[in-house]
């Protein structure tokens, strides 16, 4: 793991693999050369951004301890895709006492990483493309939120977003979007990338006036109608 230290604390990490894969969160770095979990939190208390991008991960355990994390950078994982158990009752879904993979090594079946980043309230930058997610509900209050990567994802309800208000940049590029009804509310998007997915009707994005960048191509859009009226819009993609 490469560190960074600023007045003698660590305030940035980027973590790479160290050849299996699999690696979990709260053992990058510190705490795995003390020895000491606690010392994990202590030391890294202040950690401003963090970069576990292209490790195979489907857990996110641990960041829930870093409440001053502004940045995470989590592309190229494995986060949208469960571990395999052994469904003994046949009903598709995992029950206690059922085995598992466990890929992390961290004795519980990880089906949805999302949550650990609830009430991160100092988190402006999350980049999540490229992990086969599908389900984002999971995703909790996040105030500070202003970029948001989702491209080439499994995604095609994209409702939990509206919550996300302070939005700057948002990607959804390759994902199974139908509906952008949910998205009116952000209306302080700047960038936002929906091309490549399953679109027909733009009278969503009407509201969203401050929009300068809007990439819509690979989609089935017959009425640009809904695009008139945007006077910031510089860039728009087809």
């Amino acid at each position: 793991a490469n560190l960074v230290q600023f007045n003698g604390v660590i305030s940035a990490i980027t973590l790479t693999s160290n050849g299996t894969g699999y690696v979990s969160v709260p053992t990058i770095t510190v705490n795995s050369r003390t020895g000491s979990g606690a010392t994990f939190q202590v030391k890294l208390s202040s950690l401003r951004k963090l970069d576990v991008s292209e490790n195979q991960l489907r857990d996110l355990t641990g960041v829930s301890k870093l409440k001053f994390l502004q940045s995470l950078f989590a592309q190229g994982n494995k986060l949208g895709i469960p571990e395999s158990f052994e469904d003994l009752n046949d009903n598709d879904a995992f029950d206690p006492g059922e085995t598992f993979e466990d890929l992390n090594g961290n004795g519980k079946w990880d089906n949805d990483p999302l949550p650990e980043l609830d009430q991160l309230a100092s988190l402006m930058n999350l980049y999540l493309y490229g992990n086969g997610l599908e389900d984002l509900s999971g995703l909790g209050e996040l105030p500070a939120l202003r970029t948001l990567l989702l491209g080439v994802n499994e995604i095609s309800d994209v409702s939990t977003l509206q919550r996300f208000s302070s939005l700057i940049h948002l990607s959804l590029n390759r994902n199974q979007v139908t509906d952008i009804g949910k998205l009116t509310d952000l209306k302080s998007l700047v960038y936002l990338d929906l091309s490549q997915n399953r679109l027909s009707d733009l009278r969503p994005l009407r509201p969203m006036i401050s929009l300068r960048r809007l990439l819509l191509n690979d989609n089935n859009l017959t009425d640009l109608r809904p695009l008139d009226g945007h006077p910031n819009l510089e860039h728009l993609s087809l």
